[in-house]
């Protein structure tokens, strides 16, 4: 588990690089990635014993919807699309979360019936 927090920390302080770049504020952008990265690292130590619990599967799902959620906003921002503020991040999270979620119970059902598991 700790790979992957490793990962999603890199991924962060990524992201929050790209953005700074974009703006020119140096110094801020390295304050935030140190923030993000100590903030990361306080949340793993502190969740790590839950965190061994949940599937990996479900992990990587959500980190999917939230990339997906915000790669899709920052699309339409390049496109020129008019949003509702940065709030629509979260309706974009939102969305993808119910076609996940009803995707799952889909396919789940589809394989209980195949497997004659239906009641």
């Amino acid at each position: 588990m700790s790979k992957s927090s490793a990962l999603e920390a890199f991924e962060l302080a990524v992201i929050i690089i790209t953005l700074g770049i974009a703006s020119n504020a140096w110094y801020e952008i390295l304050g935030a990635v140190g923030l993000t990265f100590i903030a990361s690292v306080v949340v793993v130590l502190a969740l790590h014993t839950y965190l061994l619990k949940v599937p990996d599967v479900l992990i990587k799902l959500g980190t999917g919807i939230l990339l997906l959620s915000l790669g899709t906003f920052w699309l339409g921002e390049g496109l020129g699309w008019d949003w509702y503020g940065d709030w629509s991040i979260l309706g974009l999270l939102g969305l993808y979360s119910l076609i996940a979620a009803l995707s799952l119970f889909w396919i789940r059902r589809d394989v209980s019936d195949d497997m004659g598991l239906a009641d």
